[in-house]
C-alpha cells in the first residue's frame, strides 16, 4: 500500500519522491482535521501536500536526514528542547502534539487549517502562523494559492512542529534556519524538490 501511495504522490508532484525507500512497518499519517475557507482546488493541493509529507516521513531518507542534521559542526537542531536528533526523530514520528492540549502518540500529524486573507498592511510576509493556545494553523491565501506543493508541505511541517512544542527566534537570526520548525520543514521541501 505504501509503495502504491508513493507512486501516486510521485505522479502528483513530478519529483524524486517516488525514489524514496519506505521504512518497513512505518505508518506515520497526516490527518487533516479541518480545512476552513479552502476552495476545492485549494483542498486538493492540501491533500497532495499531506500525501507527500506522509511518504517522506515514512522514508529511510527522511530518518537519515534528521539523524544527520547539524548546526555549527554538531549533530543537533537549534531550540531542540534538549532532544538529540534520534530522540527528535522518534518524538516527531510519535505525533503526540503538545499544543493546545497534549495528545496521545498515534503516529499521526493532526492538523487543522484555515486560509485567511491578511489585512492590507499586516502580516503580508507571513506564510502561515499558529500559537500554543489554539489548534488552528492559519495559512495566508496570497502565498498558498501561488505556492508549489513543496512549499505547502514545508509550511505544513513547519507549523506542525510548533504544535509539537518547538519554537524558533521571532526575527531572522543566523541560527533560525536550524531550529526544528525551519530545519524539518525545509528538509521536507528540499526532499520534494530532489535537493536532499
Amino acid at each position: 500500500m505504501l509503495i502504491l501511495k508513493s507512486l501516486l504522490v510521485a505522479m502528483m508532484v513530478s519529483s524524486p519522491v517516488w525514489a524514496l525507500t519506505p521504512i518497513p512497518g512505518s505508518n506515520f499519517k497526516v490527518h487533516i482535521v479541518a480545512a476552513r475557507n479552502y476552495r476545492s482546488s485549494d483542498l486538493e493541493k492540501l491533500k497532495q501536500a499531506a500525501a507527500v509529507v506522509e511518504t517522506i516521513m515514512n522514508s529511510v531518507e527522511f530518518k537519515n536526514n534528521i539523524l544527520n542534521f547539524s548546526y555549527q559542526g554538531s549533530k543537533e537542531f537549534v531550540q531542540n528542547n534538549g532532544l538529540s536528533n534520534e530522540q527528535l526523530y522518534e518524538y516527531l514520528m510519535a505525533g503526540a502534539e503538545k499544543y493546545p492540549v497534549q495528545m496521545q502518540p498515534l503516529n499521526t500529524m493532526e492538523v487543522e487549517f484555515e486560509l485567511y486573507k491578511p489585512k492590507l498592511f499586516s502580516q503580508r510576509g507571513v506564510i502561515g502562523w499558529t500559537n500554543t493556545s489554539i489548534s488552528t494553523i492559519y495559512v495566508n491565501q496570497k502565498y498558498y494559492r501561488t505556492e508549489a506543493i513543496a512549499d505547502v508541505a514545508d509550511n505544513m511541517v513547519h507549523e506542525w512542529c510548533h504544535k509539537m512544542g518547538f519554537d524558533h527566534d521571532f526575527n531572522y537570526t543566523d541560527r533560525r534556519p536550524y531550529s526544528v520548525p525551519y530545519g524539518v520543514g525545509d528538509l521536507v521541501g528540499r526532499m520534494i524538490n530532489g535537493e536532499q
